[in-house]
This record gives C-alpha cells, sequence and structure tokens, in this order.
C-alpha cells in the first residue's frame, strides 16, 4: 500500500470517527433536550393531555362517589408517577448507551492515531534506510570506479614492461 493511499485510508477513517462522534452527540443532546423538556413540562403541570392534575373541588361531606373519585384520582397518579420513573429509567439507559458509544468511537479514534503515528515513523525509518542505503551504494560505485582505474593503469604498466 502506498503512503498516499494509507494516508486517504487513515483520513477516510477519521473522517468516518468524526461523523459518527458528532451524529452520536447531537442524537445525545437531543434526546436529553425531549425528555428533560417532556419532564419538566409534566411536573409544572404544563402537559395538556389526560394525564394532567386537575384541582377539583369537593364538598365537605364525602360520598361513594366521591371516594371513588379520589381512588380513581389516586390511580391515575400512581400511573403517571410509574410513567415519569420509568421515563427517567429509559432516559438514563439512552444516555449510558450514547456516553458508552461516544467512548467506543473516542478510543478507536486514539487507536487509528496511534496507528497513525507509527506508519508515520515507519516511513520515516524506511526512508532514512533507503538515503543510507543509496549513500552507502554510491560510496561503493566509486570505490569501484577507482579500484578499476588502478586496474588499467597497472594492467597497462604490465603490458608496458612486458614490451620493454
Amino acid at each position: 500500500m502506498t503512503r498516499d493511499r494509507l494516508n486517504s485510508f487513515i483520513h477516510y477513517c477519521s473522517t468516518v470517527v468524526k461523523t459518527v462522534l458528532s451524529t452520536t452527540t447531537v442524537i445525545a443532546q437531543g434526546l436529553y433536550e425531549t425528555a428533560s423538556t417532556m419532564l419538566l413540562n409534566w411536573w409544572s403541570g404544563k402537559q395538556e393531555d389526560e394525564d394532567t392534575l386537575e384541582v377539583v373541588e369537593r364538598q365537605s361531606t364525602m360520598t361513594q362517589g366521591d371516594f371513588n373519585v379520589i381512588l380513581e384520582e389516586n390511580n391515575r397518579l400512581k400511573r403517571m408517577i410509574k410513567f415519569a420513573v420509568s421515563s427517567h429509567a429509559i432516559m438514563n439507559e439512552a444516555t449510558s448507551i450514547l456516553e458508552d458509544g461516544a467512548d467506543l468511537w473516542v478510543k478507536r479514534a486514539d487507536v487509528v492515531d496511534a496507528k497513525l503515528k507509527d506508519k508515520d515513523q515507519e516511513i520515516e525509518r524506511l526512508q532514512d534506510g533507503y538515503v543510507w542505503a543509496t549513500e552507502n551504494l554510491n560510496t561503493k560505485e566509486d570505490e569501484i570506479c577507482e579500484l578499476h582505474e588502478r586496474l588499467e593503469h597497472y594492467e597497462a604498466l604490465l603490458k608496458a614492461a612486458k614490451v620493454v
């Protein structure tokens, strides 16, 4: 894999991680804000549905019908409390899941970053090794040329000595 392809792949992975983290954060914030608004409205009595608390004026003497109304109101309040507790538990679980997901992606991004640094260092080592090997090769070629010239010089001297 070439350096450009490796850098492109690493850039792609980093972009994916950043996008996932950004999306996870937006989802978590939206979920948290929606849950907070819903629960705050519900607790402050601003919710406008059949579960809204109503002020009921009662007579001083209670009849069986009044008692039944109170029991119904009590049961309705119990359902509302169960709903609030369930909503709270769901929101806590959702927040926990999103935080775990965000932590996981941050760890993965850190791993990719560490691998990128390792690969960059490996590339630098290979480049340094290539430069060293090239310099040594050039030095050896120079030595070979010098020895070859000396050999030709000595061969010429030998030929001249045989002629004499």
